[in-house]
């Protein structure tokens, strides 16, 4: 059953973005690699006519540096990370994305991203293998 209920909000998901039948381009951010992974298998899996990975980051600063050249439409980003956190990330970046999707464990977060306008704030843990 979570398997499938996991599918349904996948599909949902992408069912947002293929409203506008267009590509959309996006930038992983997440200070942990096995989660880059994980969310560009599950993009991969279930958005992949909608979704075009460009880029992933380990480091907030480089993301950040590189941003305003590869000039995304999306950009996931973990909340908790050292030097800057996806909070900070995401007003630095606000004014040259479309939208910001925040991927983190923590829940107590949910409300600063939503008075931030992110488009979505997705739980972790992510099993690719449920």
């Amino acid at each position: 059953m979570k398997k499938e209920n996991q599918r349904v909000q996948w599909s949902v998901f992408c069912y947002i973005f293929n409203l506008h039948s267009m590509k959309y381009k996006a930038v992983l951010i997440d200070d942990e690699q096995h989660c880059i992974d994980t969310l560009l298998w599950q993009l991969e899996q279930y958005c992949s006519s909608d979704i075009e990975v460009i880029a992933t980051f380990c480091k907030p600063f480089d993301a950040l540096d590189q941003i305003k050249y590869l000039k995304p439409d999306i950009v996931f980003t973990d909340i908790q990370m050292p030097e800057m956190n996806g909070l900070e990330l995401a007003s630095n970046i606000e004014y040259m994305v479309k939208h910001i999707i925040f991927t983190t464990a923590y829940d107590q977060y949910a409300i600063k991203a939503i008075k931030m306008n992110a488009l979505d704030y997705l739980m972790k843990p992510v099993d690719k293998d449920e």
